[in-house]
Order: structure tokens, then C-alpha cells, then sequence
């Protein structure tokens, strides 16, 4: 990702922050677009990795785990992104389900990243 776009992103979030203080909804936008980057990077990742054919097993690669856990992680981040302002006004209990969910899939992606650092990369 170039420079320009990593500062643009930043300015408008700085921008959005000061002049929008809006505090009972969510700004899911920034997070839809991180989203979307990530997944990007993941699946030209993947890709790659289909297409070049390297790796003899992929569950012995530590960057599989890695790709596994951010894509896994990254997709349940943006349906809840997206929908996070009408999970706000259905229901309270609702709301914290769906984070629940979200914690779930922080520690599945943390959990891939725990065993990719465990294993030994191939050679």
C-alpha cells in the first residue's frame, strides 16, 4: 500500500474524529475499509500461494495460519462493522452477543497466530 493512501486514511480519520463527536452511533467506515484491505492482502495471498505451489503441506506453513487467522478474523469484523449502528438499536442483550462473537474471533485469530509462532517454518 502506498504512502499517500496510508495518509489519507489517517487524515480522514483525524478529520472525522475532531469534527464529528458524535458518540451513540458507531463510524463504521474506517473499519469497513481496514477491513477490506486486510482481506485483500489475504486473499492475494492465498493466490500467490495456489499458484506458485511451494509449499508441500500447508498446514506445516506458518504464514497459512497467519493468512488463516487474520481472514477469519477480518471477515466476522465486517459484517459486524456493517451492521453495528442497527445492532445498537435492536437490542442491548443482542449488541453484546455479537461482541461476544467478536471476542470469539479475536481469540481464534490469536490462537492461529500462537501456533504459527509454535512451529517450525519448512525449509
Amino acid at each position: 500500500v502506498e504512502a499517500w493512501i496510508a495518509g489519507a486514511c489517517v487524515l480522514y480519520a483525524g478529520i472525522r474524529c475532531l469534527l464529528l463527536r458524535e458518540t451513540t452511533r458507531c463510524k463504521p467506515l474506517l473499519q469497513v475499509v481496514e477491513c477490506l484491505l486486510v482481506l485483500l492482502l489475504v486473499v492475494l495471498y492465498f493466490r500467490k500461494l495456489l499458484n506458485e505451489l511451494v509449499v508441500l503441506q500447508l498446514t506445516r506453513d506458518p504464514m497459512f495460519w497467519v493468512s488463516t487467522g487474520l481472514l477469519l478474523y477480518y471477515l466476522g469484523k465486517l459484517q459486524i462493522s456493517l451492521f453495528s449502528n442497527y445492532m445498537m438499536q435492536y437490542s442491548r442483550q443482542f449488541n453484546i452477543a455479537v461482541w461476544g462473537v467478536h471476542a470469539l474471533l479475536l481469540g481464534v485469530m490469536h490462537g492461529c497466530f500462537c501456533w504459527a509462532l509454535w512451529m517450525r517454518p519448512q525449509k
